[in-house]
């Protein structure tokens, strides 16, 4: 296998990799979520920049850059400002605010 090849097959290997991740993010329960979220999170991260996989927004509202915590609608509030016509994604741990336009 050449170069190219084996570039490619590393990148699928890393996106498929990064989707366990998250699927195993949302089966766990909430005494285990706590132990594992922080490796996990740290992982998807890790593969994302070293392969230069791009995440979809569904995928990236659902980490906190700031403390890298798993969002659910227990850890997360939503709001819309009309003001900027963006919709406010707030981690409640942090406080850290991200900001999209309407779609």
């Amino acid at each position: 296998m050449n170069k190219k090849g084996r570039k490619k097959l590393q990148k699928k290997l890393a996106q498929e990799a990064i989707y366990t991740y998250f699927d195993a993010l949302t089966d766990l329960d909430r005494s285990l979520r706590d132990t594992y979220e922080s490796k996990y999170i740290s992982q998807i991260i890790k593969l994302q920049t070293s392969f230069t996989i791009k995440l979809k927004r569904e995928e990236k509202l659902k980490i906190c850059k700031k403390c890298l915590t798993y969002q659910t609608s227990k850890t997360q509030l939503i709001r819309f400002n009309s003001e900027l016509k963006t919709k406010e994604f707030i981690c409640k741990k942090c406080g850290d605010i991200r900001r999209f336009k309407y779609k």
